[in-house]
């Protein structure tokens, strides 16, 4: 059965292996009568054509796939049908959500904006030595603060106890 190339007929006999092993491989394996191929006795004629059909199998794979009558009277009633959105309730549903859009999100001149005022923020380096700077000068303002608490009790203190008329 291993013929290649030693015959006319060697393409016939590698189409009869791939039909055998198709017809192993899907099942049941096709009559001859079925293909439309050459006749090794006479190549000018053809062998004639079955009108093919179908199985119980090929049936119950064609309902899994594609939807039955059945299936579609389950799908939508017309009641249903009547529930679903119509081309008015569709445009004034994106008419809403344009107007949201329009509301929520910023335009590309407010980008804009905020852009050129974040360029103007100090750099993360610019920021840190800014805040020593403050937290050095708070320090400086707390323990000036506690001095001058102290003196002006003192000062309270003294002219309390030593009154002057």
């Amino acid at each position: 059965e291993e013929v290649r190339g030693s015959s006319p007929f060697s393409w016939l006999a590698q189409l009869a292996r791939a039909v055998r092993f198709i017809g192993q491989v899907g099942g049941s394996s096709p009559s001859p009568s079925t293909l439309d191929i050459p006749s090794p006795h006479c190549l000018n004629k053809t062998m004639p054509k079955v009108k093919p059909t179908l199985t119980s199998a090929d049936i119950k794979l064609l309902k899994t796939i594609f939807l039955t009558k059945q299936d579609a009277r389950q799908f939508a009633t017309k009641d249903d049908l009547k529930n679903f959105a119509t081309k008015d309730d569709l445009n004034g549903a994106v008419d809403r959500i344009f107007k949201y859009t329009n509301q929520t999100f910023a335009t590309k001149e407010e980008l804009t904006e905020v852009k050129q005022l974040i360029n103007h923020l100090p750099t993360k380096a610019e920021f840190y030595a800014r805040m020593d700077q403050l937290a050095g000068e708070y320090t400086t303002f707390t323990q000036e603060k506690t001095i001058l608490l102290q003196r002006f009790a003192d000062l309270e203190q003294g002219v309390y106890n030593n009154p002057t008329s």
